[in-house]
């Protein structure tokens, strides 16, 4: 209890002296942050009336005392349980007033924090900002250097040299980052400690900490945890490094990392410490970068499928050149108010899609002009289905044992349920009892009874208690060493209920005109569809069926249209049977041929990172090259998250002085 109490106090301690930093940090960070948007014509009255829905720092402290808030209502509520218990046994008016007044409180915190959300909290569509778009200038045609460089950014891809050069360096980067990991492992053991290569691993953080230790604890401890978030928020949120780049990322976590040690050594942790921290963050990055590995692996895999059967289509020579100056070909023309709403939903859109992108950053558009460019393309359409099983553990039981074989594709039984369209869909069926597996419990060996955790088997419990070794019965097993097996709940079998799982992608490889690498970002944009041939509908081939559907496209047209799905359907079965195998599919349940057409936009912004975003026909989404990064939110939660665990022990403080003053007869 004494060693607690001590803990307690320690960390009290060392909140007093982190919260002053983290305070006039976040300061800072609030008032940039303001500045910032009053600086391009926003006004306090459209802020508040917003709710400061852009200003990310203030919205993480509308949420802060949300939940301080929610704190005094439990607070009041365990005060007002122990009054009623009170006056259970005293009867007195003294203990019934008190009752009152702690029933008062917390209807009164209750209201309070019911109107703290809904004004603060909560935010209608009436309370967000709308994007303000002026001065669109609509251009025609869109040089085809944008096409062929469209995309290259994007992580991953098979055609940017400098990703390829990236992923290079991330293979090479890992073999200092194992080293730096062992070392800070081994340093853990006193054995290693006082070897001559830790010493050596270490020396640069000996000079690090006799170079910062004189400074304010308080300032380290603050820098430490934000570094640490900083890192971690940038790490793991930046998936597709549409936010920062892969150098930029790796940039701003070394300076975390290099944050992080710095603060620990102003606090005075000791080098093992710091060797440990620098060990955390190399493995979180080193994770990071494997997988980002793999993910390109697989990418290359699946694109080569993409470009052999986009190639297999460029070869029929598809007139999507042509079909752009033909008249039967046009495409509804643009409406300006109509684009304006656009850019307003896609910017809503982008910025809905992750929380590190600038809120309402539309107002930072400044429009330059408005590129438009008729886009058509051909493409061979699959919708592949597997089907997999899977389980998750129920309990214990008494029910005899049973595996059951499941006949996933007994369709009398499990028939399948086809979505419209190409779409990827996962549809889970939870099969019934009869269909559980039951078996004997791993961890009790079908006993029922386990080794106790607490003693390891012993019975027994030894610990220090005032310099002496006290032993004692384990409170855990009563001295036996067993408990109660907790998997199978003492009963010895377990069983694990199943899911049928029907698993059904898609997979569009498209030749286009204008011609990009990314063929893949124009998926779902088509607005027109010109021509259909289906080639396969329920895993039945619909080849004697030669039917296609046209919407207004001239005979001569369709016959040369019909010429070509007649050439691809030829070729068809064997990349059919490329895309069953690349997504580990059971069938290729639908496939079709189709010719399209749909607008692509191209717009062009003077203030924004990046300065380009693109909308691809019907797809809703607008595409930014770079996306505008938050670092007023990486900054909130940097600091908020420390700066609230610093300040709970003085605002739990203030909590109870509150309720003891208004319940007196509480003890806290």
């Amino acid at each position: 209890m004494n060693t607690l109490i001590t803990l307690a106090a320690r960390q009290e301690n060392q909140s007093a002296l982190a919260l002053p930093w983290l305070s006039l940090a976040f300061l800072a960070i609030l008032i940039l942050a303001l500045n910032r948007r009053l600086s391009h014509g926003v006004t306090l009255a459209e802020l508040w009336r917003t709710r400061f829905y852009e200003v990310r720092p203030i919205r993480g402290i509308i949420l802060l005392v949300w939940l301080a808030l929610w704190t005094l209502i439990l607070g009041a509520g365990i005060g007002t349980l122990r009054l009623f218990g009170e006056w259970m046994d005293n009867t007195s008016w003294l203990t019934f007033w008190r009752v009152l007044g702690g029933l008062i409180v917390l209807g009164g915190a209750w209201m309070i924090t019911s109107w703290w959300r809904g004004m603060f909290v909560a935010l209608g569509e009436n309370r967000r900002p709308t994007v303000r778009v002026n001065g669109i200038t609509l251009h025609s045609g869109i040089d085809r250097a944008s096409f062929d460089t469209l995309g290259i950014e994007r992580f991953p891809n098979n055609f940017c040299p400098r990703q390829a050069a990236e992923i290079g360096l991330r293979k090479r980067l890992l073999i200092p980052v194992v080293v730096v990991i062992l070392l800070a492992v081994l340093g853990v053991n006193s054995e290693y400690a006082s070897t001559w290569w830790f010493r050596l691993f270490t020396f640069p953080l000996g000079i690090l900490k006799s170079s910062l230790h004189l400074l304010p604890d308080g300032l380290g401890i603050a820098m430490a945890a934000a570094s640490a978030l900083a890192g971690c928020v940038l790490l793991w949120k930046n998936q597709s490094y549409t936010l920062l780049t892969f150098r930029e990322s790796l940039l701003a976590n070394i300076v975390c990392t290099c944050g992080l040690l710095c603060g620990m050594a102003m606090a005075s942790a000791p080098v093992p410490k710091l060797a440990l921290a620098l060990g955390g963050a190399a493995f979180a990055m080193g994770f990071r970068w494997i997988r980002d590995i793999r993910v390109a692996s697989r990418y290359r895999a699946v694109k080569a499928v993409y470009d052999h059967i986009a190639g297999e289509i460029a070869k029929h020579d598809t007139p999507l050149e042509e079909m752009q100056r033909r008249d039967d070909c046009r495409l509804e023309p643009l409406n300006e108010a109509a684009l304006v709403t656009r850019i307003s939903n896609g910017c809503r859109n982008a910025e809905n899609s992750d929380a590190m992108v600038m809120r309402n950053f539309g107002r930072f558009l400044n429009l330059a002009e408005v590129s438009h460019q008729m886009t058509t393309v051909a493409m061979l359409r699959f919708l592949t289905v597997g089907r997999n099983v899977s389980e998750s553990r129920r309990g214990g039981t008494t029910r005899p044992l049973q595996n059951p074989p499941v006949p996933a594709w007994d369709e009398d039984r499990f028939p399948l349920h086809a979505p419209a369209g190409f779409v990827n869909w996962l549809d889970p069926l939870g099969l019934d009892e009869s269909w559980d597996r039951v078996s004997v419990c791993g961890n009790c060996s079908g006993s029922g009874r386990a080794r106790c955790h607490t003693c390891g088997g012993s019975g027994r419990i030894t610990r220090q208690e005032n310099g002496r070794t006290v032993t004692s019965t384990c409170g855990g097993c009563h001295g036996s060493g067993v408990v109660v097996c907790s998997v199978c709940s003492g009963l010895g079998r377990v069983v694990f209920g199943r899911t049928l799982n029907t698993h059904w992608q898609r997979f569009l490889p498209a030749q286009t005109e204008p011609g990009t690498p990314l063929a893949e970002l124009f998926e779902d944009a088509e607005e027109r569809v010109y021509f259909r041939r289906a080639i396969i509908e329920n895993r039945c081939s619909s080849s004697c069926n030669k039917f296609s559907e046209t919407d207004g496209i001239s005979a001569d047209l369709t016959e040369q249209l019909d010429k070509i799905a007649d050439a691809v359907t030829v070729s068809h079965d064997s990349l059919a049977e490329k895309v069953r195998e690349i997504h580990e599919a059971r069938f290729v349940y639908r496939a079709d041929f189709q010719v399209a057409g749909f607008w692509t936009l191209r717009i062009g912004c003077r203030w924004l990172r990046g300065k380009v975003g693109w909308f691809f026909g019907k797809r809703p989404e607008f595409y930014f090259p770079s996306m505008p990064l938050s670092w007023s939110y990486v900054g909130a939660i940097a600091l908020l998250i420390p700066l609230t665990v610093c300040a709970a022990p003085f605002w739990m403080l203030l909590v109870r002085r509150f309720l003891s003053f208004t319940m007196s007869s509480v003890e806290w």
